[in-house]
């Protein structure tokens, strides 16, 4: 992964159009990005074809994967769509190895 090139702000993005699908956000980034899909799955680590298959066929990312496209594209992870008991802050915590506690958070007004 080449790291994060957020080109155009995604959030505003997905703010200013809600009924947008994260599927339909990546293809818009990318193409205005001016990134192959070949591109993108490499930075990804996974196929062209899957890549063609989030963005064309509404295919949902793993928690892991969705994690990867919001570093690369500004996406939120937490914009795709998660079965029960699967969310990205549960895998995070799983990542760590560690609980998160809403204690472990530092307050915002310090």
């Amino acid at each position: 992964m080449t790291g994060s090139r957020n080109l155009g702000n995604v959030a505003v993005m997905s703010e200013n159009r809600p009924d947008t699908s994260p599927n339909q956000l990546l293809r818009e980034w990318r193409e205005r990005a001016g990134i192959t899909r070949t591109k993108l799955a490499a930075d990804l680590g996974i196929s062209e074809n899957y890549v063609w298959k989030i963005e064309n066929r509404g295919f949902v990312p793993s928690v892991q994967l969705a994690i990867s496209i919001e570093h690369q594209t500004g996406i939120p992870a937490s914009s795709w769509p998660r079965g029960v008991g699967d969310t990205v802050s549960d895998s995070l915590n799983d990542s760590t190895g560690t609980s998160v506690q809403d204690s472990d958070v530092p307050d915002a007004a310090a």
